[in-house]
């Protein structure tokens, strides 16, 4: 190895080795609720919209759904995904379709208590 290639690498190792510290804070914060959303089968092979909050499950729809995002503001919480071939959102279990053609959403954000969705 050529004495360059040699100090150069030894440089890398130098700032690596150097740059890590041990952590002097305590626990990492732990999320108080935890969300996820998506849809569930039944014995028909359909899929059905639900969430799950701290593992409790939550169904959104006995229709041909999915959930594929979800959003918490307060005690309000948002789902975004397809009912029926159409986008929907649901807010505390209650569907609004977006229009009448086939899509999704696919991601939500909440700002200024507007909601926006992605998707087609």
């Amino acid at each position: 190895m050529k004495p360059t290639t040699q100090l150069l690498a030894l440089f890398a190792f130098a700032i690596f080795a150097f740059s890590c510290k041990k952590s002097t804070g305590g626990n990492p914060s732990i999320p108080s609720n935890v969300y996820v959303t998506g849809l569930i089968y039944d014995s028909s092979n359909q899929g059905h919209a639900f969430y799950w909050k701290d593992g409790n499950i939550i169904q959104l729809s006995s229709q041909i759904s999915q959930g594929n995002s979800i959003v918490v503001s307060g005690n309000d919480v948002y789902v975004g995904g397809v009912s029926n071939s159409f986008p929907t959102i649901w807010k505390n279990g209650l569907i609004k379709t977006l229009y009448n053609d086939s899509g999704y959403v696919f991601d939500m954000q909440l700002a200024n208590n507007n909601v926006y969705a992605t998707g087609y």
